[in-house]
């Protein structure tokens, strides 16, 4: 479970926006009676205790993030929307499911703006060397550059 401010997903995130911030959705739906109940009994969402927040599931509909650690990443993802900083060891793989998961949940620039201003971002030399382990480090290095739009490093990386 991850409690998070609304506010800031809904402005980070046109996805958030749309399942949270209207009534169009069922979890928008919710998440008003909810705040609307604290509301009433004059509890502000960020002082309430846990079980009286609303809680909304997310279930994984791409293949490309069902692997082993994609909690972790999510939760840097959240980290980045509310403007804090990365926890997880920074790879090309925690990079390629980090830039799906931004592309999904529409909030790939904010996730660019966050890496383009970290100094801890690897990018290894993939030219030259084809071995398979390479080849897949290079198609995540494109996948990531295409995703962020990246364009200088998706050059780059389609060059070699």
């Amino acid at each position: 479970l991850y409690r998070v401010r609304l506010e800031t997903l809904r402005k980070t995130s046109k996805y958030f926006e749309l399942l949270l911030g209207s009534d169009r959705f069922s979890e928008g739906k919710g998440i008003a009676a909810i705040f609307a109940s604290l509301r009433i009994r004059e509890i502000l969402p960020s002082e309430a205790e846990p079980e009286e927040l609303p809680r909304i599931s997310i279930t994984d509909d791409d293949e490309t993030t069902r692997v082993a650690g994609r909690e972790s990443v999510f939760t840097d993802l959240l980290r980045v929307l509310h403007g804090g900083e990365i926890v997880m060891r920074i790879t090309i793989p925690y990079l390629a499911i980090l830039s799906v998961m931004a592309d999904r949940f529409d909030c790939a620039s904010t996730v660019a703006r966050y890496l383009k201003g970290t100094k801890k971002l690897p990018w290894p030399q993939t030219f030259g060397n084809m071995s398979a382990v390479t080849e897949e480090l290079l198609r995540q290095k494109i996948l990531i550059s295409w995703l962020l739009d990246d364009q200088a490093k998706l050059l780059s990386a389609t060059k070699s």
